[in-house]
């Protein structure tokens, strides 16, 4: 499996922020995807062969794709975050998650906020991408390869 993740991106604060590799393998959530109506969105995960894990502050979901993980968290705020793979190593995602609501939510907001960053914000531009590629699950040692991809259009 395939992951695009922005690599240089602008915010609407004006800061431009360049990831390295080493901040995409600390398996941490960075990007966040909003949504103005969560039980629209929360339906089309069901729809789409999500299971409920749980409700309490936020919908927790979840799947198996390609026998990768595919977890899935919908705040009370309208913030989604989700990731792919395998346990603790799971690799946060934006398109692939995007892909699963958009035929009830057809905007792409994106939200960048870190542990090890205080600038946080949204992504109003994205300059290159990271090209992660997931190995399958039963692959050991579970590594992902991360390169830079340059600009997709």
């Amino acid at each position: 499996m395939k992951i695009n993740l922005p690599k240089t991106f602008k915010l609407h604060t004006n800061a431009t922020i360049t990831l390295k590799k080493e901040d995409i393998e600390r398996y941490s959530t960075i990007f966040y995807l909003h949504v103005p109506n969560i039980n629209e969105v929360y339906k089309a995960f069901i729809a789409k062969g999500f299971n409920l894990l749980h409700k309490d502050d936020y919908y927790h979901l979840s799947r198996s794709i390609d026998s990768l993980l595919f977890d899935v968290k919908i705040y009370n705020d309208g913030f989604i975050e989700g990731s792919i793979g395998i346990k603790n190593q799971m690799v946060n995602v934006i398109y692939q998650l995007f892909d699963q609501y958009r035929d009830v939510y057809d905007n792409l907001h994106i939200f960048y906020r870190s542990e090890w960053d205080d600038r946080k914000g949204w992504i109003i531009d994205i300059k290159k991408y990271f090209r992660i590629e997931l190995p399958p699950a039963d692959t050991i040692p579970w590594k992902v390869k991360i390169k830079d991809a340059g600009l997709f259009k």
